[in-house]
């Protein structure tokens, strides 16, 4: 039996800082048994890897019931996204702008959110301010979406302060001790 997996994969440096990562761009098929492959291969292929990773496409199912306009129960295909992203340790980034990324052409149109970028953790501590945007529908049935990324940091993550630290018994007077 000859499978075709809907995915494509680019490995990059960059000639800044040497930093090497991949990029896969995804098209989970529709088909129940083929999505579970899908899944399969492409945790396997970027364990196989030792990169940070960011993936992006039409996974052609939302994560979660809120991520479809007529709600509903956490189905199946839901919860092996939700795995597979969990398993890899991916990072899932809430989308600006709208809560769909695809809508039918109908009278009364079927809304969900079905395309995103999912990131590893090394992929995004070297790329600061990570977060994807929506863009306007034209023709397609899917909007069109960025993954805006801020400055390239090179070398340690910054230091980051939490404001309900000063709420903290002591934690003025440790600060001004050290």
């Amino acid at each position: 039996m000859l499978f075709w997996l809907d995915f494509v994969c680019c490995e990059f440096k960059s000639l800044e800082d040497s930093f090497e990562w991949g990029l896969i761009g995804v098209y989970r098929p529709n088909d129940d048994y083929m999505r579970c492959v899908l899944l399969e291969e492409l945790s396997s292929f970027m364990s196989s890897w030792d990169i940070p990773w960011c993936l992006g496409g039409d996974f052609n199912v939302s994560r979660f019931a809120l991520e479809r306009y007529i709600g509903g129960r956490l189905s199946l295909p839901m919860r092996e996204l939700s795995n597979f992203i969990d398993s890899c340790n991916l990072v899932d980034p809430p989308l600006e702008g709208a809560c769909v990324t695809w809508s039918s052409h109908e009278e009364v149109p079927v809304l969900s959110c079905i395309d995103r970028f999912l990131f590893s953790v090394d992929w995004e501590d070297h790329f600061q301010g990570v977060h994807q945007v929506i863009l306007p529908k034209i023709t397609s049935v899917h909007f069109p979406f960025l993954l805006l990324v801020g400055e390239v940091f090179i070398g340690r993550r910054p230091f980051k302060f939490e404001n309900m630290w000063l709420e903290v018994d002591g934690f003025c007077d440790l600060v001004k001790s050290v």
